[in-house]
């Protein structure tokens, strides 16, 4: 029995390895990235940013600069957000 036990965690952590691999490869033919704002979790957005910032209402920016000086973060509650792995 502990060998079969044995088996099923090898092919279980193969096919996790798999699946984590088909994940990247799709998120990578749609041309995305997974950002985790904070409070409303996760969320697929264009790739090719380095920074990103969400706002409460479901709006986000993108961008490869990193300050926030742009007008259209005056008077708005804009959080950074950070890329998943």
């Amino acid at each position: 029995m502990g060998a079969m036990d044995q088996q099923m965690r090898t092919w279980e952590q193969r096919q996790s390895s798999q699946d984590r691999q088909h994940t990247q490869f799709i998120k990578t033919i749609r041309e995305v990235e997974t950002w985790n704002d904070g409070s409303n979790g996760r969320v697929e957005l264009s790739s090719g940013y380095n920074h990103a910032w969400s706002r409460g209402d479901g709006s986000y920016i993108l961008s490869n600069s990193p300050n926030r000086s742009s007008s259209v973060f005056q008077d708005q509650q804009w959080k950074p957000m950070t890329m998943e792995k």
